[in-house]
């Protein structure tokens, strides 16, 4: 008799009980999108982020010695990487990277330079 009651209780509440679920509607899947569930208070908080890829051209020094032309590209490498993390308050440097010099002579002179590619998230707008 106590079995009949239970199965009677526990089919009445499956019925009348709720479960929990989420309905999402008018998102676009255009574009990257992230969808975030807390539970509690609803809070508008959200930053979105941007990544952008840019290059710069990196030139060393141009020398007589092409060791030396080389080494002054490497030291034009390293001011470019340090002048990025200078930059680089809010972790927003993903990667970068000068790449690998190509050598050009003009009369007597070695140069080397290279197209440094980096790669950073910006703020595309905050909203509350």
């Amino acid at each position: 008799m106590h079995f009949l009651f239970l199965i009677l209780g526990c089919f009445t509440v499956s019925l009348f009980g709720k479960s929990p679920g989420v309905t999402v509607k008018d998102i676009p899947v255009s574009e990257d999108t992230s969808i975030v569930i807390k539970k509690g208070a609803a809070t508008k908080d959200c930053i979105e982020y941007e990544l952008v890829d840019g290059q710069d051209e990196i030139v060393g020094d141009p020398d007589y010695d092409k060791t030396k032309a080389r080494l002054s590209w490497k030291s034009a490498c390293a001011d470019w990487k340090k002048t990025f993390r200078e930059l680089n308050k809010d972790n927003q440097v993903l990667a970068m990277n000068c790449n690998s010099p190509e050598m050009a002579k003009e009369e007597t002179q070695f140069t080397f330079k290279s197209i440094g590619s980096y790669k950073i998230k910006t703020k595309k707008r905050e909203t509350q």
